[in-house]
């Protein structure tokens, strides 16, 4: 019987620590002071196991704020998608701001990150 509690106890502690605990982010987006409407991209780089998975996008609210959960920690791309870009055919387009993905990592629990997007190079 000793042999068979100390199977199930090592099978549960394996199943336990498999399961991932979701990392919370929470920050705010600006442009030039102002805030951003639109969505926020977290995908995670694929450096191995705790940075391996699905990428999440949630909406940004009209004060720029966001808050998500992702199984992932470690590097991250964050692409910032606002909803009033116009689009030309110019490079650099109309938008006052550098949309260019940004690198962020992530660590285990709760993130704040704050973005301010930098000014578009002309």
């Amino acid at each position: 019987m000793r042999s068979l509690s100390g199977i199930v106890a090592v099978t549960f502690a394996i199943a336990a620590a498999g399961c991932a605990r979701p990392t919370t982010v929470a920050g705010k987006v600006t442009c030039n002071g102002k805030p951003v409407r639109g969505s926020i991209l977290f995908s995670p780089a694929g450096e191995g196991g705790n940075n391996t998975g699905e990428a999440v996008a949630v909406p940004l609210k009209d004060d720029g704020s966001y808050s998500l959960a992702i199984n992932t920690v470690g590097k991250h791309r964050v692409v910032v998608s606002p909803e009033d870009v116009v689009y030309t055919d110019k490079p650099g387009g109309a938008y006052p701001c550098d949309l260019s993905p940004l690198e962020k990592v992530l660590a285990p629990g709760s993130n704040e990150i704050i973005i301010e997007l930098p000014p578009q190079k002309k």
